[in-house]
C-alpha cells in the first residue's frame, strides 16, 4: 500500500445544501425492485439479464446521457474487496449501448492511499484509458461542504463530480465489515467523502447511522452489485470467503442492501452480524427513518 499524508486543511469551494432526493424509476406498485440471478460464465449477458429483469438500462439512460460510475476501490485487494475489472467495464459496454455520451469512473481510495497510483499499479488505470473510459481522483476534484442537518452528523466534505454528471451507477461488492457490520451500497458513498471526513468525522463514533446519513448527498440512478464473490467475516479488505455467484440490481440502495444482507445471512457469518431482520442493523433502520427507501421487506419486490 502506498501511504500518504491527509491533506490540509479541506480546501473547501463551496457550502452547499444536500440535493433533491431522485425518484426510483425502478420500481412497480410502489415496490422497489431488486432482480437477483445467478450469474452465467458470460458476464456481459448476465449483468444485461440482471438490469433488464427490473424495466432495463434505458429505463434511466437518455441519449447523449454523461454517466458516472462509481466503483468499489477502497483498496486494490482482489474481488470482493474491491470491483472486479472486468465487470466495470462489461457495465460501461452496456451503458454505451443504451446511449450514454460520456461515461466517466470515479473514486477515491482510503484516506491512507493514492488513489491514482494504486489503480496504476494494478492496471486497472490503463485498461480504462485502452476502453477510452476517464478516471476522476477525487481528490483531484473540488471538495464541497454539504450541509446535512443532523445532530448526529453536522456537515462534510465531498466530491464535487456528484453534481456534474447527468445519472450516476452504483456498483457495489457483496462483503463484512469488521465495523460496520458490512458494506454494501449505501457504504459505497464514503468514497465521495473528503479523507479528513472519512477518517475523524465518520469512523470515530456512530459509523453505521452515519452510513445512513451520508447518503442524503448522492442519489445514484441504478446500483448493480457483484455478488458473485463474499466475504462472510472481517472484510472489507479480507475476509472467509463464499461465492453466491449472483448478480444484484435496483434503482434503490436501501431495497438492494436488504436483499443483499439477507444472501449474508444465509451464511453462518459473524461479524456481528446478529439480527434476523435486516431493518434491526442501524445502517439499513436510520436510512429507513431518513426516508431514502422502503421501510419494511413488504415494499420491495424481489424479481428471481
Amino acid at each position: 500500500m502506498t501511504h500518504i499524508l491527509l491533506p490540509v486543511p479541506r480546501k473547501i469551494s463551496a457550502k452547499v445544501n444536500c440535493p433533491s432526493p431522485k425518484p426510483n424509476l425502478y420500481q412497480i406498485k410502489n415496490k422497489a425492485l431488486v432482480s437477483k440471478i445467478k450469474a452465467s460464465p458470460n458476464l456481459k449477458q448476465s449483468i444485461l439479464k440482471a438490469v433488464n429483469k427490473i424495466g432495463g438500462f434505458k429505463k434511466i439512460i437518455k441519449k447523449g446521457d454523461r454517466v458516472l460510475i462509481k466503483p468499489n476501490f477502497n483498496t486494490l485487494d482482489p474481488p470482493p474487496a474491491s470491483s472486479d475489472l472486468k465487470f466495470i467495464l462489461a457495465v460501461a459496454e452496456l451503458i454505451y449501448q443504451a446511449g450514454a455520451s460520456q461515461i466517466t469512473i470515479g473514486e477515491r481510495s482510503g484516506y491512507w492511499l493514492n488513489t491514482t497510483q494504486e489503480l496504476k499499479k494494478a492496471g486497472y488505470l490503463q485498461a480504462f484509458q485502452k476502453a477510452h473510459l476517464p478516471f476522476i481522483d477525487f481528490d483531484k476534484s473540488d471538495w464541497y461542504l454539504f450541509n446535512l442537518n443532523s445532530k448526529i452528523m453536522r456537515n462534510a466534505a465531498f466530491s464535487s463530480e456528484i453534481l456534474k454528471h447527468d445519472k450516476i451507477i452504483y456498483l457495489p461488492c457483496l462483503k463484512t465489515h469488521f465495523q460496520a457490520r458490512f458494506t454494501l451500497s449505501l457504504k459505497l458513498t464514503v468514497g465521495f467523502m473528503h479523507p479528513r471526513d472519512r477518517k475523524y468525522n465518520l469512523h470515530l463514533r456512530n459509523l453505521e447511522e452515519k452510513v445512513a446519513e451520508i447518503n442524503k448527498v448522492v442519489y445514484p440512478d441504478l446500483i448493480i452489485m457483484d455478488g458473485r464473490k463474499c466475504f462472510i467475516t472481517e472484510g472489507p479488505f479480507n475476509g472467509e470467503l463464499r461465492k453466491p455467484n449472483l448478480i444484484l440490481a435496483s434503482g434503490n440502495r436501501l431495497a438492494l442492501d436488504v436483499v443483499a444482507l439477507k444472501t449474508l445471512l444465509s451464511y453462518p457469518a459473524k461479524n456481528l452480524l446478529i439480527y434476523k431482520n435486516p431493518f434491526q442493523y442501524p445502517q439499513i433502520k436510520h436510512a429507513a427513518q431518513l426516508g431514502l427507501g422502503p421501510q419494511s421487506e413488504k415494499e420491495i419486490g424481489v424479481v428471481t
